[in-house]
């Protein structure tokens, strides 16, 4: 009896292996746009929120105004840290939302490149003159292989974990009114950019409100996406980086004040900050404690 049993439990324990996943995870592609993407904004940051004062010798075009280049800088930062999280998510539907987002700024920000191309530094002072070609390449390649990255995905087969963590009906209500507006605004900014200038507490020439209004509507649909999505562990890597984001806004204000002129709708800035604080807190705190089985073990 004891060797038949042996017998008949050695085969089955030879197709013991890895545990295959039961939902559809982030294909190589797809992680490795993400990967790539977070150490390509961090550098951009860098250039834009720690050099903020040089960007005519340091960065693809000169910005004038510190403040303003130090608010762009915070953005890439921020979707550095939103591209990072979101790789360390085996499963799609956790780095969803990050990349869809991403997806609207590249082919928004190629846009606004190819309308602005004599403001580039083609022909300027040497890192500035190499940025303005490199940041060329990047947005006319970038958008065009996240793109295939993201069809690839969606085509994958598997289904998504289950929720486990529904948002509240009034949290989603503010993720869509955010969003509808984010991307409004955007958009306005993105096809008029100087309609925003009076408005705007920061100099914004039109390249930079094109920019920022490229940012604003990749916002907008990461916010939708998010609302969509309906499930706080799904969301919580664009939560994280909206309050990292906001804290990011902050230190630009402090180093910048006398930079930003107020009175007016120029105050409205400020909604910009309190906002994504706002969503991201909820976020986060709407997921404490919850997450996915399958998610539990990220790739590092």
């Amino acid at each position: 009896m004891r060797l038949s049993s042996i017998s008949r439990s050695a085969p089955e324990a030879a197709t013991v292996g890895p545990v295959t996943p039961t939902y559809q995870v982030t294909l190589p592609l797809t992680r490795f746009v993400l990967i790539a993407g977070s150490a390509l904004t961090f550098l951009a940051g860098i250039q834009l929120f720690v050099l903020s004062d040089h960007t005519a010798e340091y960065f693809s075009w000169t910005i004038k105004s510190g403040a303003t280049a130090a608010v762009l800088g915070s953005f890439y930062w921020t979707a550095s840290l939103l591209a990072f999280l979101s790789w360390r998510r085996p499963a799609w539907a956790d780095a969803r939302a990050g990349v869809i987002g991403v997806l609207f700024l590249l082919w928004a920000m190629l846009a606004t490149i190819l309308t602005h191309l004599g403001d580039f530094a083609f022909s300027g002072p040497g890192i500035a003159r190499a940025s303005a070609w490199i940041w060329l390449v990047l947005y006319i390649c970038y958008p065009i292989l996240v793109t295939i990255a993201l069809v690839i995905q969606l085509r994958a087969a598997g289904p998504d974990p289950a929720r486990t963590a529904p948002l509240a009906s009034a949290y989603r209500w503010a993720l869509g009114i955010c969003g509808s507006t984010s991307v409004i605004i955007g958009a306005i900014m993105l096809i008029v950019p100087g309609a925003m200038a009076e408005a705007s507490a920061i100099p914004l020439k039109p390249l930079a409100a094109r920019s920022i209004g490229s940012w604003l509507l990749a916002a907008g649909v990461l916010y939708l996406v998010m609302m969509l999505e309906n499930d706080a562990v799904r969301i919580r890597p664009p939560a994280i980086a909206s309050v990292v984001g906001t804290v990011l806004l902050l230190v630009v204000l402090a180093r910048y004040w006398p930079q930003f002129t107020w009175g007016g709708l120029r105050w409205s800035f400020l909604l910009f900050v309190a906002v994504p604080a706002g969503l991201g807190i909820a976020g986060m705190w709407a997921g404490r404690g919850r997450h996915h089985a399958d998610s539990a073990s990220e790739p590092g």
